[in-house]
């Protein structure tokens, strides 16, 4: 593919099937239109790489960022293009763009279904922290969400998970940590739209995304007991009771460590209610169970040692 004039007859080579090479062209069409004005498309098209998302007028610049580096970002995280168009039925019309702030740019986002949709929340997250109740009535959208790929039969879907009181600070985490540690432990779309969150992914990924965020929640209210039995995306593993502290840190930052870099969700599984002996006797006290939860089945491993616990949670560490 010969590129534009201005770039002094350098040119672009595309492979892949011809499906491919069609996107990546279209593509690059529109990134280079961006170097000379306005972008136009037919916001009516449906193709099944294209989502489109109105947003207002007043809020496209936080959306963007300075120098647009919040919109890269988004395409960084999600594997997508996005850029801001116009109507392709306004082009070569006077702009006619400011009625207050009822009027809304459409944002264009090209990329796979997966990857469109969680592009699609992070700036309906965006928008709701800058105009709260644009997309949101309460807790339920204003319009639900309906993109090319939605609909399809095939278990794709999205669920939303209200918030109470002070549990969206608690499941956000400093700078979404919590939230993308339950993200990357269910391989599932979670994102936050004002105190809702929203899940998008298959039944399974949803279904786990639900259960980590229920028992998140659950552990502020003291010792959580999870029965592991007939889960294929949980591994325990013993802890005496006197080595939890060791394991989990200081501040539980051990655990985070064990986490991050694991793409697990990891917590200190209480002890189911304790059963009479024949005698009538209550049974010992069991030492504690650590438990990972994740889809990958790698990142269940558990460190053959405390030592090498150690040495993954505290990489720094110096043993004293």
């Amino acid at each position: 593919m010969k590129s534009d004039p201005g770039m002094d007859g350098a040119e672009i080579e595309i492979t892949g099937t011809d499906a491919a090479r069609a996107r990546a062209k279209d593509y690059i069409g529109y990134v280079l239109a961006q170097r000379t004005g306005p972008v136009y498309i037919d916001h009516t098209m449906r193709r099944d790489d294209l989502s489109i998302l109105m947003v207002p007028m007043d809020c496209v610049g936080y959306v963007m960022g300075r120098g647009g580096q919040v919109l890269r970002d988004m395409e960084n995280e999600w594997g997508t293009l996005m850029f801001f168009a116009k109507k392709k039925e306004d082009e070569g019309k006077a702009d006619a763009d400011a009625k207050d702030g009822k009027v809304q740019e459409i944002l264009a986002i090209f990329g796979t279904r997966r990857s469109r949709r969680g592009a699609e929340l992070k700036v309906m997250s965006a928008v709701e922290h800058k105009k709260p109740g644009h997309f949101l009535d309460g807790e339920a959208l204003r319009v639900p969400l309906d993109q090319p790929g939605d609909g399809e039969n095939d278990d794709f879907d999205y669920d939303v998970f209200p918030f109470r009181g002070d549990e969206f600070s608690y499941a956000l985490g400093g700078r979404g940590s919590t939230r993308k540690k339950i993200a990357a432990a269910s391989n599932c779309i979670l994102e936050y739209v004002a105190q809702v969150a929203f899940l998008a992914g298959n039944e399974r990924e949803r279904r786990q995304c639900r259960d980590y965020l229920d028992w998140l929640l659950k552990q502020r209210e003291g010792d959580l007991y999870v029965d592991v039995a007939g889960r294929d995306d949980g591994t325990p593993g013993q802890v005496p009771s006197k080595s939890v502290g060791f394991v989990t840190g200081h501040k539980g930052e051990g655990l985070r460590s064990i986490e991050a870099s694991t793409k697990t969700f990891c917590f200190t599984n209480g002890s189911p209610p304790p059963a009479a002996n024949a005698g009538g006797a209550m049974a010992p006290k069991p030492p504690k169970r650590k438990v990972k939860f994740s889809r990958h089945v790698h990142g269940r491993v558990f460190p053959k040692s405390r030592q090498a616990a150690k040495n993954e949670a505290f990489p720094r560490c110096v043993s004293s």
